[in-house]
């Protein structure tokens, strides 16, 4: 290959990417992207403090005061699509991989969905890492091109010029260079924690709140000796406020989900729904000789992941601010990754959590679970992707919600609450 067309591969696309952060540039050294500089938040706020006073925001604060959903704008404005990006995805903690994810020294795992460049990973210490794959001295990628690895050696190699990094994503021997190099010369890092069954990331300069949050039901069970069964990832083709709003009330299961209305009936269910929390709830009774979700209903001698008889008769699900979802049956737990792609556009991934000695699916035939929810996702993107077409209509015109509708609205006035900063 040469020069050039390397070059071109290993670069194309990375100044898009956080990560491209370059105060070690030989002969401008200190210069910073307006957007990364040590004023760029700042100068990033005074654009979006002009969008805040735009008029989609306006009425999305019109709808939150009369009690009633969105309008389209909020589904379609390009506009307000870059604010939600900034104000609240931009700025807070954010699920970003799998709980196991770089588990082991020297792994690592590409939050792609999130930001292609962003890495977590494993270092010597056994310490969660994140920093983006983006090379300090020319902004060339580290990593190959994979969504995750191991690095034996416990070290990255640049393979454009030479300049290696350990596993935090601390220099260890740049190659010589004429200029004055700055003293951190480290990679882009993000924070990263092991949260609710999931990883978390946050920016570097994220303006949210530095603690993490989740309903007690959900700590207690991340606590269980949970393993990955399985993950999937898909697309819905409608923006990601409908995608959590459906996922916040039940009273559709009757028309769009008729097997999971047989299995939790949607009129005995509740909802735990203050958003000054950072998360809503809900619960749902299993119904009678239903022992979990599934094709079946059976459990076929699953280990429960709950503690208490009362529990296990007990779905419960969660939407953690502002991108993760959970639905816990008695003897597994989903855990959802939302990303919103476009406005148009939102990226799902979920991830089967088990006990850890139910694992081997054909012995407990977790085939059932699998396949149950691979039609309920379907379900769910058909009437999603319904609504974001309706969105572009004139008839667009939503009047209220329903009663069982106050995760929903709880939903929408935290959103609001965040992009007003």
């Amino acid at each position: 290959m040469n020069r050039e067309k390397y070059v071109n591969r290993m670069s194309g696309g990375l100044e898009r990417s956080r990560g491209w952060k370059k105060p070690c540039n030989e002969h401008a050294p200190g210069k910073y992207p307006e957007t990364l500089s040590p004023h760029g938040a700042n100068q990033r706020r005074s654009r979006y403090s002009r969008l805040v006073s735009s008029t989609p925001l306006e009425a999305l604060a019109r709808a939150v005061g009369e009690a009633r959903p969105f309008d389209a704008e909020a589904y379609t404005d390009e506009a307000l699509f870059r604010l939600e990006r900034a104000r609240i995805f931009d700025d807070h903690w954010f699920a970003c991989a799998p709980v196991d994810a770089a588990s082991d020294p020297g792994a690592w795992h590409r939050a792609s969905d999130a930001d292609p460049r962003l890495v977590i990973a494993c270092d010597a210490d056994l310490e969660l890492r994140a920093w983006f794959d983006v090379c300090r001295h020319r902004g060339a990628p580290l990593l190959p091109d994979e969504p995750k690895g191991r690095e034996r050696a416990l070290c990255l190699t640049c393979p454009y010029h030479g300049w290696r990094y350990a596993m935090d994503g601390s220099l260890l021997t740049p190659r010589a260079s004429t200029g004055d190099v700055p003293h951190d010369r480290s990679l882009v890092r993000a924070e990263v924690r092991r949260h609710g069954a999931q990883c978390w990331a946050r920016y570097e300069g994220a303006r949210g709140e530095r603690a993490l949050y989740a309903p007690p039901w959900l700590v207690e069970c991340a606590n269980a000796p949970l393993a990955r069964a399985r993950s999937v990832r898909w697309e819905v083709r409608a923006n990601w406020k409908l995608v959590v709003e459906n996922f916040q009330e039940s009273h559709h299961f009757s028309r769009v989900h008729p097997a999971l209305e047989a299995l939790t009936p949607w009129r005995r269910s509740s909802s735990d729904c203050d958003p000054s929390r950072r998360w809503l709830s809900g619960a749902m009774p299993l119904a009678e000789g239903v022992e979990t979700v599934s094709t079946t209903g059976l459990t076929r001698g699953r280990t429960t992941i709950v503690r208490g008889a009362e529990e296990r008769r007990v779905v419960r699900d969660a939407y953690v601010f502002p991108n993760a979802l959970y639905s816990r049956q008695p003897d597994y737990l989903l855990a959802y990754r939302l990303f919103a792609a476009a406005v148009d556009r939102t990226v799902l991934q979920c991830d089967t959590l088990v006990h850890g000695a139910n694992t081997d699916a054909h012995e407990f035939m977790l085939d059932e679970v699998f396949s149950f929810w691979d039609r309920v996702h379907d379900e769910d993107r058909a009437i999603c992707e319904g609504q974001q077409r309706c969105a572009n209509s004139r008839g667009f015109r939503p009047l209220g919600y329903d009663a069982s509708e106050d995760g929903v609205r709880a939903f929408d006035a935290m959103v609001l609450d965040a992009l007003r900063g």
